[in-house]
């Protein structure tokens, strides 16, 4: 257990807001894409074999309508929930690509990715404006992701 004092005195390093800014600015379309995914293709439980196989045939018969309905989503604005929860993925990835400095995350052993990624959270957790930064840039590729899409 780490007490108050230990916590403080931990080298954490302090991110001013002009790199928050300069985080911000650098979020593009191409950051953000992949927290368009579907959360109900996630299955959390674990499921024998021929409920695997049963489950991998309904949803191949299933995969026009999966297609379809991703598409209409795709085609309204997000909700404020998403919004947010995008915003927060993104700034949690930016942070850690700066403390990652260049290197490749899957180049680094286990220990190091647990050592950065609770230092991304303590860092996140104590400079709470991160977050709230990203929101109208999210907002803003959103806005410009809907606006090119009627366009087509």
């Amino acid at each position: 257990m780490i007490n108050f004092k230990t916590f403080l005195e931990d080298d954490i390093p302090v991110i001013t807001d002009e790199e928050i800014d300069e985080l911000v600015e650098a979020l593009e379309w191409d950051d953000v894409i992949d927290f368009y995914d579907d959360d109900e293709l996630f299955i959390d439980e674990a499921i024998s074999a021929t409920s695997r196989l049963r489950k991998a045939s309904k949803f191949r018969s299933m995969k026009g309508k999966v297609v379809q309905a991703r598409q209409m989503k795709l085609r309204r604005a997000s909700d404020t929930k998403t919004i947010n929860k995008r915003a927060k993925a993104a700034a949690r990835r930016s942070v850690y690509n700066k403390l990652l400095k260049g290197r490749n995350k899957s180049t680094l052993s286990a220990a190091e990715k647990d050592r950065l990624e609770s230092l991304v959270s303590r860092i996140l957790s104590i400079q709470g404006n991160v977050t709230t930064k990203f929101i109208p840039k999210v907002k803003d590729i959103e806005r410009k992701r809907l606006s090119g899409a009627k366009k087509k």
